[in-house]
């Protein structure tokens, strides 16, 4: 019974005119409206189509949200007005849909006609409802409940087997292909890393890079400082394997003396770290011509350290670690006991570089700065 009365209503349906239009007149304006279709199944849409030929003085407002209860709007598309004799001819589309069932009704929509060129109101125009029959989906209440379908079996065929195995076939091709790449790749040699530059030849390049910044320039004496002695620290942490980023000047200047440095150039290496951390740390502030002769004073203490380390390295007499008067005796002479002197003895007071030796060649280096004040600052630098 359910059945028959949904083919009744599409019957219904059909034989009900679809293009059924209603016109609203005014003086200036015509109004005409339809719809698709007046029989939908529940959440279908359904279209309703407004044109308005009108004065060309005057533009078609459409009400972009509308209120369509019990419909809900979908979708909403305005087209270009375009020539109609001695008018123009405006269209547009809403798209609606519905999920109740029943018998609705689609509301009327208010349009408004304004003055081209200004918001004066010339004309509203109202389109006309439409009945709308809403039916389900699903089978009907007097069908009552219907029994769960048993299982339903595959059916075997040829060309499902026939593609399974082309399937595996592919497969199998496919971890072939793969397993032959990575065994040749596998049995490529290895290609060698690029060389490690040498030490002195990157902390040369920063030196350049730092001569050639804008530093000196704008007046940033403490960067510029504190890169010099961040340059000069790891040239020396990596030529002579001392700790320099993590130690004072003074036990830098100590380990400096385990090396093979001579005096001069630990003297050297001191009075241009000195002269950074009197910058960093005691706020002295150097003209631009002495802070530039620090960086030409690293740059030449580090050409010359690294070659004076490199003719250390290829001698054949001693070894690496071990200072001159340490080494092996010729036949004949005496020896001292091997444990008798150690490293901190061979680095007694005699090899000591005082603070005030540092602090007359930082005098001398700037004579607006004299001894008495370098040694102040050098406390001040301390307590920092």
């Amino acid at each position: 019974m359910g059945r028959l009365v949904g083919v009744l209503l599409v019957v219904a349906g059909l034989l009900i005119p679809a293009t059924s239009s209603v016109a609203a007149q005014d003086q200036t304006a015509t109004l005409r409206s339809d719809v698709d279709t007046t029989l939908i199944t529940l959440g279908d849409p359904i279209r309703l189509l407004l044109w308005v030929d009108h004065d060309p003085e005057l533009r078609v407002v459409w009400p972009e949200e509308p209120n369509l209860s019990p419909f809900e709007l979908l979708t909403f598309e305005v087209v270009d007005p375009v020539e109609a004799g001695t008018t123009l001819r405006s269209r547009a589309t809403y798209t609606v849909t519905a999920f109740e069932l029943g018998d609705l009704e689609l509301p009327e929509l208010d349009i408004v006609l304004q003055q081209v060129g200004g918001g004066e109101v010339v004309a509203e125009l109202s389109s006309d409802r439409f009945g709308i029959q809403v039916a389900s989906v699903g089978a009907t209440p007097e069908d009552g409940l219907r029994d769960i379908r048993g299982p339903r079996s595959i059916p075997r065929s040829m060309g499902r087997v026939v593609a399974w195995v082309f399937g595996l076939l592919v497969l199998a091709l496919g971890v072939v292909v793969l397993l032959r790449r990575w065994l040749a790749n596998r049995e490529r040699p290895v290609v060698p890393a690029a060389p490690i530059r040498p030490v002195h030849e990157l902390a040369l390049e920063a030196l350049d890079a730092l001569e050639e910044s804008p530093l000196l320039g704008r007046g940033d004496v403490k960067e510029y400082h504190i890169r010099l002695s961040e340059i000069v620290r790891n040239y020396l942490e990596g030529q002579f394997h001392v700790p320099a980023l993590e130690r004072t000047t003074a036990e830098v200047v100590h380990d400096l003396r385990l090396t093979h440095l001579d005096r001069s150039q630990i003297t050297a290496f001191g009075t241009l770290l000195s002269g950074s951390d009197l910058v960093k740390f005691a706020k002295h502030r150097p003209d631009s011509g002495i802070s530039a002769s620090r960086l030409d004073e690293a740059r030449r203490l580090i050409s010359e350290s690294w070659m004076a380390a490199s003719v250390e390295e290829e001698s054949p007499e001693g070894s690496e670690d071990e200072p001159e008067e340490m080494r092996d005796p010729e036949p004949g002479g005496e020896s001292a006991p091997e444990d008798s002197v150690s490293k901190e003895a061979r680095t007694s007071a005699d090899d000591h570089i005082p603070e005030a030796e540092v602090a007359e060649e930082l005098a001398s280096e700037d004579e607006d700065l004299p001894e008495a004040e370098v040694a102040a600052l050098f406390r001040e630098a301390e307590e920092e």
